[in-house]
């Protein structure tokens, strides 16, 4: 997961999660992370990109496999925009989907 220069860097990372189907992730179990690409203790440095290397068989297992990217910050500043690349390299044909983005509302209140 790269990001754009012309931006300051963001601390991001990435999980790699085996599913069972191809339906969306509503909630992730510690035993179904294949990968983290930034390990505990070092995800709150900002790095242009980060990587994870590891070999997959999805033939074989009969999982698919979710990628969650992420920003790594307490608070998250939803009105700026950054661009992200993803670079995927394979020995085997694979296909790429794009979950659509959740919906989300903010509601302010007060007591």
């Amino acid at each position: 997961l790269c990001q754009s220069e012309a931006v300051a860097h963001l601390p991001v990372n990435f999980v790699l999660i085996s599913v069972k189907n191809q339906s969306r992730l509503w909630e992730c179990n510690e035993a179904d992370i294949v990968g983290m690409a930034v390990q505990q203790g070092d995800e709150k440095v900002p790095r242009r990109e980060v990587t994870l290397e590891l070999a997959v068989d999805p033939k074989r297992s009969g999982n698919s496999f979710v990628l969650v990217c992420y920003q790594d910050s307490p608070k998250i500043d939803t009105t700026l925009r950054h661009k992200f690349f993803l670079r995927l390299f394979a020995s085997e044909k694979f296909a790429l989907d794009a979950f659509s983005a959740p919906w989300h509302r903010h509601f302010k209140a007060e007591w």
